[in-house]
């Protein structure tokens, strides 16, 4: 086990045999996991919550989104443990908010309890492993935190699982980092091929078939992950060390603790731009310029090999069971090349991209000034913002390249008299060139806006007048695909949509007028399930109202999959009344 044993040990919060379906550290999107997984198969609501220790409950709340049904226990060492996506509580738990549903009218509650109103002993069912809040399956999401709640590496207060499983490496690859490094003459990325050498039982070895001349500054990206029998779920890791042959580590990153202000960072930890087009998460195992220090790695990771000489490093990834995997790869140095390395857009569907500042072609193009640019001559731009490419032939292709946006600056680009985008002041983290390209949808006109090669540090702000649109809602569809969806953290200021612009993608306002539709399905451990679903703006989770033969219900609406919870105890018919985003209702009685 990774690090040495914590004295105090809690209890593992589910009976019988553990599965492990997500681990500590992993990234999903652009956050970390703060916690670990449990898995219980299909058995929804029906798999009994344990205290992992000796506390009181000191925190309980309910919610649509986030960990939904969840429940904070303090314990006397200071500790807080933490038990997600429940499906419901124990009958204390259950009292207590019902009570605060009735008072608030609401399904969404939460209250703070005091030591004494709910003391829990080790072991004690809390409540029943669900579905609730935002889970794509029954599941128990568990974590330990400190007294100032930054969230530590639960397996390591656990009895320890067996793991005889290594980690394994999915992607290794090169970067050149400066204008003037290459790899065997090319700038950018290169993927490498690797084979295993050997597995045994708690170690596993791969060897590059390659040995790659390199000139200049490179770093090494990779991508590897981790499994535990019985299920089949890729985990993350514990370390990922890059160090030479000697034992010397050039680069580290490690999880043993995270702090919730740390997801900001990960798009300089990972190749933001590759996982956008590629839909592959690669980590970085090299330093960023100073301003963008991650503050879970150490070292600076970045390879500068003599020429003619030939460099061995070892790439080591390591489970939470101290189980590793190696590569093993050489490299021989180079010369670096005085002019730009050649360098292709990241994508190959593109034509051209502008990539660290640099524009980049697949074939020749000329801009309006006269400069041209060639896949073995990339164009620094400088902040110019070329309105046509023109190819060969004479023909002019368009860029919509609208703004020339630098690091910590703060700016308003109007993109038409109803559309303006505000970008705040330090949510720009690297030079972007900003394109906006004007649509017609199937659902009205639209925006396609930004560009995956450079994302936002947190939310820019689309604001979109809408005068004499009262059912007009907007919608986006992401730039790498995906189907049309609502934005569901926009929020409506008199005529005026103010919508959270972090995903390149297509943006339109649709008029919805078509209710939600409201259809039984079938019964769910102690639940009924009910669809409750619109093809426009979405449901509004909060207008829900529902009556059973006995009183009224604040039951929960599961959004990922639009899918009311209706309790079996509460008997068989159900009045049902829901309203979309902008207010189109539908009513009706259902009958189990």
């Amino acid at each position: 086990m990774i690090g040495a044993w914590i004295a105090l040990q809690f209890l593992w919060p589910l009976p019988g045999p553990i599965t492990l379906t997500g681990s500590y550290g992993e990234v999903r999107g652009e956050l970390f996991h703060t916690g670990i997984d449990l898995g219980v198969g299909e058995r929804l609501g029906t798999v009994p919550v344990l205290a992992a220790g000796k506390g009181y409950v000191s925190r309980i709340r309910v919610s649509h989104k986030g960990f939904g049904k969840v429940l904070y226990v303090s314990h006397p060492e200071g500790y807080t443990t933490v038990y997600g996506h429940l499906s419901h509580f124990a009958p204390r738990g259950e009292a207590l908010v019902e009570s605060l549903q009735t008072q608030a009218q609401r399904f969404e509650v939460e209250k703070y309890l005091k030591p004494g109103e709910w003391p829990v002993a080790p072991g004690e069912t809390l409540g029943w492993a669900g579905n609730s809040g935002y889970s794509f399956g029954p599941h128990l999401h568990f974590e330990v935190r400190t007294k100032d709640q930054k969230p530590l590496c639960p397996l390591l207060y656990l009895p320890p699982l067996r793991d005889t499983i290594p980690p394994v490496f999915l992607r290794l690859a090169v970067r050149a980092l400066t204008p003037s490094s290459h790899i065997e003459g090319w700038g950018g990325l290169r993927l490498l091929s690797f084979f295993q050498l050997r597995c045994q039982a708690s170690q596993r070895l791969y060897v590059c078939r390659e040995t790659l001349r390199v000139g200049g500054a490179i770093g090494l990206e990779c991508s590897a992950a981790d499994r535990q029998a019985p299920t089949s779920a890729w985990l993350g890791l514990a370390r990922l060390t890059l160090k030479d042959t000697k034992g010397l580590v050039l680069f580290q990153a490690r999880w043993e603790t995270l702090d919730f202000d740390w997801h900001r960072f990960l798009r300089w930890y990972r190749d933001y731009p590759f996982q956008q087009i590629y839909r592959v998460g690669l980590a970085r195992l090299y330093e960023l310029p100073p301003q963008a220090t991650v503050p879970w790695t150490q070292g600076k990771g970045i390879l500068l090999i003599p020429p003619d000489s030939l460099v061995t490093v070892v790439l080591e990834a390591q489970d939470f069971g101290g189980n590793t995997a190696q590569i093993r790869l050489t490299l021989r140095g180079d010369k670096p090349k005085e002019s730009l390395a050649p360098r292709r857009p990241l994508d190959p569907k593109s034509l051209w991209s502008i990539e660290d500042g640099l524009l980049l072609a697949n074939r020749p193009l000329r801009l309006p000034w006269g400069a041209i640019v060639r896949p073995e001559t990339p164009l620094p731009l400088g902040g110019q913002l070329p309105d046509t490419l023109y190819d060969e032939s004479g023909r002019g292709r368009p860029t919509y390249l609208r703004a020339y946006l630098r690091p910590g600056c703060r700016d308003t680009l109007t993109l038409s008299p109803e559309c303006q985008l505000y970008f705040f002041e330090g949510n720009i983290g690297d030079t972007l060139y900003f394109r906006a390209i004007p649509l017609e949808t199937p659902y009205g006109p639209g925006w396609l806006l930004g560009d995956p090669y450079v994302p936002l540090r947190f939310p820019a702000s689309l604001r979109w007048r809408v005068a004499g649109r009262p059912q007009a809602y907007p919608l986006l569809r992401p730039w790498n695909g995906g189907t049309w969806s609502p934005i569901t953290e926009a929020r409506r200021y008199g005529d005026v949509w103010h919508i959270p612009f972090t995903t390149a993608g297509a943006y339109v306002m649709y008029e919805d007028t078509v209710p939600p539709t409201i259809r039984p399905l079938k019964r769910a451990g102690p639940f009924y399930l009910v669809a409750i679903q619109d093809l426009g703006s979405g449901v509004a989770a909060h207008t829900i109202q529902v009556r059973s033969e006995k009183r009224k219900l604040f039951p929960e609406y599961y959004e990922p999959q639009a899918i009311l919870y209706l309790p079996v105890k509460e008997g068989r018919r159900f009045w049902i009344e829901a309203s979309d985003r902008v207010g189109n209702r539908t009513q009706r009685l259902v009958h189990f």
